[in-house]
């Protein structure tokens, strides 16, 4: 499947090279491991696939994570529905599972990490409901 996702035509070069980073960086152990978690776990789960960095707009432009070997930046990428719908494709394996992005915290602070999620949720009822969605600090970020 990845490959065929990586083939597609209508997938510009910079969308297709920021896909191939992002499956380099995930961590396939730690989802396995946790993917075994959130089958007996009576709560939901969620499990991070891969962070990139976004300051807000004032910040220094070099704070900003850019896709290797472009001057395109990660989360333009990322917060693309084309993007998720494909990461969703390649994760997303029953209708208890979702791709969510959100800003990382660490206590009460809000980072300056983005990270998108798998959500394991063992409650969720069958449903044709929305694969992906952006997280609560996602969409303040814009500016």
């Amino acid at each position: 499947m990845i490959t065929q996702i990586l083939s597609d035509p209508n997938m510009s070069s910079v969308d297709r090279k920021c896909l191939e980073e992002v499956l380099k960086s995930v961590n396939y152990e730690r989802i396995s491991r946790s993917m075994a978690f959130a089958d007996t776990s009576s709560i939901p789960v969620s499990i991070p696939l891969f962070s990139y960095v976004f300051s807000s707009w004032s910040e220094v432009i070099g704070r900003v994570e850019r896709v290797p070997g472009t001057f395109e930046a990660m989360h333009s990428i990322v917060t693309k529905d084309s993007f998720m719908e494909k990461l969703a494709r390649l994760f997303v394996v029953n209708h208890r599972m979702s791709l969510q992005t959100r800003r990382a915290r660490t206590g009460n602070e809000v980072g300056e990490f983005i990270e998108v999620i798998l959500q394991v949720n063992p409650l969720e009822q069958e449903s044709d409901s929305c694969q992906f969605e952006r997280g609560e600090y996602l969409d303040s970020l814009e500016g």
